[in-house]
């Protein structure tokens, strides 16, 4: 049976997550796309899970204000995969990193 999990957020940052496959879980970080900071995904295992970007709920009540930028996992078969994503201005490579954010993921049958 399928189910959703619970968002994760940076407070997760190093935990392990147990998913079966099929779930679905999303994880939601703070961003602020108008400095030029975007997270994105340093990498993962495409045969354990299927990971898409979900979006940006940026707050419309204050200009340069930030938001949450969103990802979906699923589980898609039997395995373990570190998730990794960095949040750092990609035109500036490495030297530009602030945060990374980081979950092992086993999915089970």
């Amino acid at each position: 049976m399928t189910k959703a999990l619970k968002p994760l957020t940076e407070v997760d940052d190093g935990t392990s997550v147990t998913l079966h496959k099929g779930d679905i879980l999303p994880i939601h970080l703070h961003e602020n796309a108008s400095t030029g900071y975007r997270w994105s995904v340093d990498t993962f295992d495409r045969s354990v899970i299927s990971a898409k970007e979900d979006g940006y709920d940026g707050n419309a009540l204050s200009v340069g204000s930030g938001g949450t930028a969103k990802w979906v996992l699923e589980g898609i078969g039997p395995g373990t995969t570190p998730f990794k994503l960095t949040l750092s201005r990609p035109w500036e490579g490495d030297g530009s990193v602030l945060k990374r954010f980081a979950i092992t993921l086993t999915i089970e049958q």
